[in-house]
């Protein structure tokens, strides 16, 4: 009886687990080399998704849906650095140095979330 309450017991822990990690986190590929050398074409990073907008910093790495027009935005997020805030508006960069750097200006609400290294 008891072997079979705590088999229980630990099934329901685990899926509580899985639901939590599920609805906070998500998991992006990372496409093309703007990010080098930070992140690697094809590499995997975590997006922790409940981040206020007081939280996001100059320096700061978030993963945001560009808009429709964007060259690139195709193929879901996106991953960039934070080169500044001004008021509700993002300017975002890419680390490669490599590339033209252009500048791209967000919003709030495009931002999916915080990009946590593993």
């Amino acid at each position: 009886m008891k072997r079979a309450l705590l088999g229980t017991l630990s099934a329901v822990i685990g899926i509580a687990a899985a639901i939590i990690i599920h609805c906070n986190f998500m998991i992006v590929e990372i496409d093309g080399s703007d990010m080098l050398p930070t992140f690697e074409p094809g590499q995997k990073v975590a997006v922790f998704l409940n981040v206020d907008a007081d939280d996001i910093q100059e320096g700061d790495i978030i993963a945001y849906n560009p808009s429709f027009y964007e060259i690139g935005s195709g193929n879901g997020p996106l991953i960039r650095r934070v080169a500044g805030v001004d008021d509700s508006e993002y300017i975002l960069v890419c680390d490669a140095s490599l590339t033209d750097n252009s500048v791209i200006k967000t919003s709030d609400d495009a931002i999916l979330g915080k990009v946590i290294t593993f």
